[in-house]
């Protein structure tokens, strides 16, 4: 095995914050692939893994946490005007957000590549981009909103949606947060994952 780093665990990392260990890399895993619950079986951590809480995801702002939308992609919210959606916008930035849905189909984008934070600027404001759509973008895909093209993480929506509200529509209200679905996490840090195989 080899390791370019001068520790085990690749993106797989900890940091030492106030005396806590602290994970400081990914702290869940896609689904759409066994190639990671695969992997944990085979290091015997199988048992470990877990469902995220069906309450949803939460986000560290500025002004302290805050709800990501039960429902959206990359965290636009498929209704501004949900409650979590509200308490983290206020009312002048579900406002804002609510005026996607009027707005043609063009505002946002262009022939050319368009990024998630142009077309989610322009369209929801940018308390939409900065508190729902640029955690999760980091999050999930680890890119700044501003450098990653919507086409390849939300192929033709605009030109088969329009608005970027209508996005979402397929999971009704009443589904799960859509990262429920999506991913698993293991109990206890992340960091330990590395430690089976660097023990051996």
């Amino acid at each position: 095995m080899l390791e370019a780093s001068d520790a085990w665990g690749g993106c797989v990392g900890s940091h030492t914050v106030g005396g806590l260990g602290l994970d400081s890399g990914a702290e869940s895993f896609a689904t759409r692939s066994t190639a990671v619950a695969d992997l944990a079986r085979d290091l015997g951590l199988s048992g470990n893994i877990v469902a995220p809480h069906p309450g949803g995801a939460w986000v560290q702002l500025p002004d302290g946490p805050q709800e990501l939308p039960k429902t959206g992609v990359l965290g636009i919210p498929a209704n501004p005007w949900d409650p979590e959606v509200r308490r983290s916008l206020g009312f002048a930035g579900s406002l804002r957000a609510s005026l996607d849905r009027y707005l043609p189909t063009s505002v946002g984008s262009s022939a050319d590549v368009t990024s998630v934070a142009t077309l989610v600027r322009a369209r929801m404001g940018k308390r939409v981009l900065e508190r729902l759509v640029a955690p999760v973008v980091g999050g999930v895909h680890s890119a700044d909103p501003g450098l990653l093209d919507v086409d390849m993480v939300a192929p033709a929506c605009v030109r088969h949606c329009g608005s970027t509200d209508r996005w979402p529509r397929p999971w009704p209200a009443s589904a799960q947060p859509v990262q429920d679905k999506l991913l698993q996490s293991k109990t206890g840090p992340e960091r330990r994952r590395p430690d089976p195989p660097s023990a051996a």
